[in-house]
């Protein structure tokens, strides 16, 4: 009987990785469809949005930042994306507050088996 413990978990490993990119693309594919976009001008917010998986220590993240707040390009960026994301009494032409929250608690079941499924396979 051989041992391949390390092939084994390289594989695990590798499986999470794309499991978490697969649910985070879920995510951010379900937080684009809520995402406000301002009628004039609008589509910064939307268009800034973006996936980012750390592949070491197994953590996704789907982010957004605001437009740039100033004549030389520098941003507020994160303080505008989640005051968008978190003021419940703002009224939006398209899209909605918690437009990342909401997407996210909605794929937990199905992130949780996509992980699951994508180790499977790996192994």
């Amino acid at each position: 009987m051989s041992w391949h413990g390390a092939r084994a978990k390289a594989a695990a490993h590798r499986g999470a990785v794309n499991g978490l990119q697969k649910w985070a693309q879920e995510v951010f594919d379900g937080s684009q469809k809520e995402v406000p976009v301002a009628p004039v001008k609008g589509g910064y917010l939307r268009d800034s949005g973006k996936v980012d998986v750390d592949s070491i220590g197994l953590q996704a993240a789907v982010s957004y930042s605001g437009p740039p707040t100033s004549s030389d390009g520098r941003s507020a960026g994160t303080d505008v994306a989640v005051m968008v994301h978190e003021d419940l009494g703002a009224s939006h032409s398209t899209g909605k507050a918690k437009y990342l929250e909401s997407p996210l608690n909605a794929s937990r079941a199905i992130g949780q088996a996509i992980v699951a499924r994508e180790i499977k396979k790996a192994l």
